[in-house]
């Protein structure tokens, strides 16, 4: 029996997980599109991390 919970206390802690990485998605993506719609297809998109190539040139 307390396998069980816990093993549905672990799935529950990750379902949350991945709805908290699709949230940091979409704003990224709803950031992008924002950019894209306002500069136009060629607009130069800030790169993720200081490392990341720009996305379009």
């Amino acid at each position: 029996m307390a396998a069980a919970a816990t093993l549905g206390i672990c799935s529950d802690l990750l379902v949350v997980a991945a709805a908290a990485l699709a949230v940091l998605f979409v704003r990224g993506l709803t950031a992008m599109q924002d950019t894209m719609a306002a500069q136009g297809p060629y607009a130069l998109v800030r790169p993720a991390h200081a490392g990341a190539p720009a996305a379009a040139i």
